[in-house]
């Protein structure tokens, strides 16, 4: 295969131009796929995030119904069917049931179970009671209990959130990577390609104009050196091979001129000497005695 390139400058030619447009697409597929992996966790991380304040209202709620307060904050009810909505909500099921950090699904039913298991559970036994003038004792003892285990339960929210918000960081910054990667190898491919562009064909190129000049002028005997098995290295040869031959033929030519030209001056001096001879002979007095 290699080989082969180095038969033929289109093909090298189409192989740096194939590169540089694997690259670019390799690029555009890499932000494509990032974007799409990172949909809807900007959406979890507002979700998740919504908890901690959900769950600092229900702590809210207890303490102002403790001081006798209207409840400003709102029904416990509603502010514990609004929690659970919000950690049910598919913005933040589906990015953690589709992520592939198994630490975010761990913190995730890390909180659900805690959910369901301790503060949902306690919730509804302090609004079971809460219209029981008698039972302020329970009351006091659900507020507490609650207030005891809301710092723990916001620190694993927090720790949800930290993990989805390093999740979108690791694929914005694979998204840079790729995109690194991809700028650098279509540099490199670049440079690489000017530089075999000036070797392999502006070179030979400006080689063979000159030596077609000289040709021009009557110098025969200018050659090219770039004589290689590619498409200019076939014109070079064939340069080489017309210009040798132009120059045999012509020296041939030179040799018949040479030789006419000597034939010529013979005849020349041939005719030269008859043509004096008969001026003589025309010129000089004819006595008798030659005539006798």
């Amino acid at each position: 295969m290699f080989g082969y390139l180095n038969h033929s400058l289109l093909l090298r030619a189409g192989l740096a131009m194939g590169l540089v447009t694997v690259l670019a697409v390799g690029g555009m597929a890499s932000v494509v796929f990032v974007a799409r992996s990172t949909h809807g966790e900007a959406a979890a991380l507002n979700q998740a995030g919504s908890l901690r304040m959900q769950s600092y209202h229900i702590a809210a709620a207890l303490e102002s119904e403790h001081d006798g307060g209207p409840g400003p904050f709102g029904d416990m009810n509603l502010l514990t069917a609004e929690f659970e909505q919000r950690l049910t909500n598919p913005r933040l099921t589906d990015v953690v049931n589709t992520t592939s950090r198994k630490s975010i699904q761990e913190v995730y039913q890390l909180i659900m179970g805690r959910w369901q298991g301790t503060i949902l559970p306690l919730l509804r036994d302090y609004m079971e009671q809460e219209n029981d003038s008698l039972v302020e004792a329970s009351f006091n003892k659900t507020r507490l209990a609650f207030r005891g285990i809301v710092g723990g339960f916001v620190a694993d929210i927090d720790n949800l959130v930290r993990l989805l918000e390093e999740d979108a960081e690791s694929r914005i910054h694979m998204l840079g990577l790729f995109q690194g990667i991809s700028l650098f190898l279509t540099l490199a491919v670049a440079i690489a390609t000017l530089y075999l562009l000036q070797i392999d064909v502006l070179g030979p190129l400006h080689e063979l104009l000159n030596a077609a000049e000289q040709a021009g002028s009557g110098n025969f005997t200018a050659r090219v050196s770039h004589t290689g098995p590619d498409e200019l290295g076939r014109l070079g040869r064939t340069f080489n091979n017309m210009a040798t031959d132009l120059s045999k033929m012509y020296g041939a030519l030179e040799e018949r001129v040479a030789e006419k030209t000597r034939k010529l001056m013979q005849r020349n001096q041939s005719l030269e000497l008859l043509y004096t001879a008969t001026q003589y002979l025309t010129e000089a007095p004819v006595f008798r005695a030659d005539l006798s």
